[in-house]
């Protein structure tokens, strides 16, 4: 058998592609570099193997707490840490980290109303909770490269997701923009924490149109949490071309801030929102969820069990709403949920509720 070959020039491609190359970052930076020491850090995350996981990426190790903190609730100040922490242990020193573990609303022993009520430092601070995943962008000093990270990994699937989408949304910036923005982050001793939204690799609740990067924070990269002020990350989120996260409102005492709560818990429909992130004077962090975004989350479980043939207990059905979901969802054959997220799913139901059907 002859094979005719056919060659097609390809002119769709990155001409300098930064994305694999070294960043020429200035090395009075490099030298002048404060960097803590973490060695005890280190040795006591590898001491509670039971509790904290560690992945290997070459000289850097990722740490975060496994399933059975999660699930017994076996929190404590190293556990908290222990979430999206990337440590060089070639060198002792934190390559990248993320926000130290924070709750929901009236999730556990901490964030009830009397708890915050008594504990909370005003004036407290909301801003917007985007729905998506975590993505920290880190700098290694060895290799003079980004290192792009997810809670627990530096190579595989989300830290590509979010790689794509960076370079993407960077791809008209020259190399002299990237350079800039690594000597920021190796003189400000920082790394960056983007929330990551994919609607097409790994759709949530909140419908996206597009996908997207927006600025959460820039992290010291210290054993002990701290990071930049507001008024500081939008002031690198101008600099370097990056949408910040919106601040919802500034809240004075407890009763302003209780009114805030209680109008986030009604369901709303059509709201299209996660909720917020509320940060007191002194830093302490906690998650509230709208109505909404709770109801979708829950019918998505039912959705889920549906789809999958399971017998499904109807006794968390608590409210008219979500039986009539329930038993839309319950009517379609189980063929139909293929490759279909709970947006997916949700619009078809407004859809067919609006049309009548």
């Amino acid at each position: 058998m002859k094979f005719n070959f056919v060659y097609v020039k390809n002119d769709v491609y990155r001409k300098n592609d930064i994305s694999k190359a070294q960043v020429e970052v200035s090395t009075s930076a490099l030298e002048n570099a404060n960097e803590e020491d973490c060695r005890s850090l280190l040795d006591m995350l590898r001491a509670n193997a039971k509790d904290i996981d560690e992945k290997k990426f070459g000289s850097i190790s990722s740490f975060n707490f496994n399933r059975n903190v999660f699930y017994k609730g076996r929190w404590n100040e190293l556990s908290k840490i222990a979430r999206g922490l990337f440590i060089d242990t070639s060198t002792g020193h934190i390559a990248a980290r993320g926000f130290d573990k924070f709750f929901n609303y009236c999730e556990g022993q901490f964030n009830t109303d009397a708890w915050l009520k008594g504990n909370l430092k005003f004036p407290a601070t909301a801003y917007k909770k985007y729905n998506g995943f975590l993505g920290i962008l880190g700098f290694d000093k060895s290799t003079k490269s980004f290192l792009f990270c997810s809670k627990s990994c530096i190579e595989g699937t989300y830290p590509t997701y979010f790689k794509d989408i960076f370079y993407e949304l960077k791809k008209d910036e020259d190399e002299s923009y990237f350079t800039s923005l690594a000597n920021h982050m190796i003189e400000s001793d920082s790394c960056l924490l983007f929330e990551v939204i994919d609607p097409k690799n790994d759709p949530h609740i909140v419908k996206y149109d597009r996908e997207d990067l927006v600025l959460l924070d820039e992290v010291k990269l210290t054993q002990k949490f701290s990071h930049s002020s507001y008024e500081e990350l939008c002031d690198a989120g101008k600099k370097f071309g990056f949408k910040v996260k919106e601040k919802i409102g500034v809240f004075n005492d407890w009763d302003e801030l209780k009114s805030l709560i209680d109008e986030m818990q009604i369901y709303s429909r059509n709201c299209n929102e996660e909720g917020c992130v509320i940060e007191d004077a002194v830093g302490y962090h906690f998650k509230m969820k709208l109505g909404w975004y709770k109801f979708w989350k829950e019918m998505r479980r039912y959705m889920q069990k549906i789809a999958k043939g399971q017998v499904v207990s109807t006794s968390g059905l608590q409210t008219p709403l979500m039986n009539k979901v329930f038993a839309w969802m319950k009517a379609k054959p189980r063929e139909w949920y293929q490759g279909k997220s709970i947006i997916d799913v949700r619009d078809e139901f407004e859809k067919e509720m609006k049309n009548g059907q």
